[in-house]
């Protein structure tokens, strides 16, 4: 690991449950969780390491669907570069749920980032989010503290108040507003046997897959996605000179259009 790279963890957390410092037994039944975010980036600055968490709270109730969820990670990514002018390959990790291992997931990342991402590596079942889960700890200690004092957390800015109140640089936390979501999935993009693969890698001439990180040149052979800088996707299959045109144009799919989202 160089000082140009950095290892993007990143997981849905448990729905937060309202708080309130004096809350009735009306107000303890039927609540509405707030869905949030986390990812912890791994950075390195000479011999030293040190990590950044990004939360991403939402004030409605939002699909955890590849479409929010790429568009999170997208974010992450232009804040990180933003803050550090020396990042320039991203190393992302999360588990196999769809809305990361997915079709649309990958090709939005690659679109947005372009040359900036390297690889999405996939944990296995039940281990690897141990950095999201225990910075979310965290952060939930905060809140009860925060609420200790006489404050309530009820919504998602009463969240983002409650943590920045702490004062500590490498929490960033922001609030996503639902405005409109994009029809992303009026066309479907599928990578062929996705879910068997764990390791993915981004060249120059397209995304390469593996069962388990170079381990056997077939596995690395079976399946090679092409990413076209024209925004199509097109697959070519071991052993065949054919390139098939899976899809036209990839819709934009903006953050910006999607949420109005809050600065940091």
């Amino acid at each position: 690991m160089t000082d140009a790279d950095a290892i993007i963890t990143c997981d849905w957390a448990m729905k937060f449950l309202p708080r309130k410092y004096r809350e009735g037994q009306v107000d303890w039944f039927a609540k509405r969780g707030i869905n949030w975010h986390i990812t912890v980036s791994l950075l390195k600055y000479q011999s030293s390491f040190m990590t950044m968490t990004h939360i991403h709270i939402f004030e409605n109730p939002t699909p955890q669907d590849a479409a929010v969820t790429s568009q999170i990670l997208i974010d992450v990514s232009k804040d990180i570069m933003g803050q550090r002018n020396e990042v320039r390959n991203l190393h992302f990790f999360s588990d196999n749920a769809g809305c990361y291992k997915s079709s649309l997931a990958l090709l939005s990342l690659q679109q947005e980032l372009r040359d900036n991402i390297a690889s999405y590596n996939f944990c296995e079942a039940q281990n690897g989010k141990g950095a999201c889960d225990r910075r979310a700890s965290h952060i939930k200690s905060i809140i009860k503290g925060y609420v200790n004092e006489g404050n309530d957390v009820t919504t998602a800015l009463q969240v983002k108040q409650a943590v920045d109140r702490e004062g500590k640089d490498d929490i960033r936390v922001k609030v996503a507003t639902a405005v409109n979501v994009l029809d992303a999935l009026s066309k479907r993009w599928a990578i062929p046997n996705i879910f068997q693969m764990f390791n993915f890698q981004f060249t120059e001439d397209g995304l390469r897959m593996w069962k388990a990180f170079s381990v056997g040149q077939d596995a690395v052979d079976e399946a090679e996605i092409i990413f076209c800088h024209t925004d199509a996707l097109l697959y070519c299959k071991s052993g065949s000179d054919t390139l098939i045109n899976l899809s036209g144009k990839v819709g934009a799919i903006c953050i910006d259009a999607c949420y109005k989202i809050e600065e940091w």
